[in-house]
Formats: structure tokens, sequence, C-alpha cells
């Protein structure tokens, strides 16, 4: 297996013009993994390059590219976090009888006749 490459350092690398490799803290990405691999090999490159807790990051929905967008998706959040209301945040509440409730005895007790029905005089024959 050859080494391909795409940019003007792969082609270095491939001419043994460049023989060894440095990185640094701050060192420009390299895109090309064949260039790490043929200095140091697979099994040093994957153990260098471990995920750490830099590594994750917030997932929003949308475009987060700005500060003020990753801002408001946070404050997004947070707020349907608190829109759920738990029992302990329920307010007490004192319920009363609706009037139907209230007032079906005194409604029972009193007899209705049909003549107290009918505001019409009942024609007699």
């Amino acid at each position: 297996m050859g080494l391909r490459s795409f940019t003007k350092v792969g082609c270095f690398v491939k001419d043994m013009k460049i023989k060894s490799l440095e990185l640094y803290l701050f060192s420009q990405p390299n895109k090309e993994s064949e260039i790490i691999d043929f200095f140091w090999g697979k099994p040093s490159r994957t153990q260098f390059w471990k995920p750490v807790i830099e590594d994750v990051y917030t997932l929003a929905r949308g475009c987060t590219a700005a500060l003020g967008n990753f801002a408001k998706a946070t404050f997004d959040i947070i707020s349907k976090t608190y829109s759920y209301l738990t029992p302990s945040l329920w307010k007490e509440v004192m319920f009363t009888k609706s009037p139907y409730q209230e007032f079906t005895d005194h409604l029972h007790l009193v007899k209705t006749t049909p003549e107290l029905l009918c505001r019409e005089p009942r024609l007699q024959l």
C-alpha cells in the first residue's frame, strides 16, 4: 500500500524530502492521516488522538456557530426543562362546589308540579 497524497506536504513525504514530523499543541490540523501513519504507524496515532472531555460538544438544533446562537439555544433548553411541572411545584388549590352540586339538595326538596312549570294558565274543558 503506497502513500496517496493530494497535498504538497504529502508529495514531499512520498518523495522522502520530509524525514521527520513534529507535532505542537497549536499545530495546523493535518487532513491526511496517511502522513501520520507513515511516520508513527497506526497504533501510536490512535493512542495519541484519544477523545478527551474537550471533544464533547453541546448538541442543539439549528446553527450554533455564533456565541449568540449558542446562548439562545442554551436558554431555550433550560426554559423548556423548567416548563414541566412536577407535583412539588403545584400550588395548593381549595376546590369549591359548583352551583349544581351546592344546590342539588335544595332542588331535590322543592317539589315541582306541572302548574309551576307552565306559566300559561290551563284551560278547563
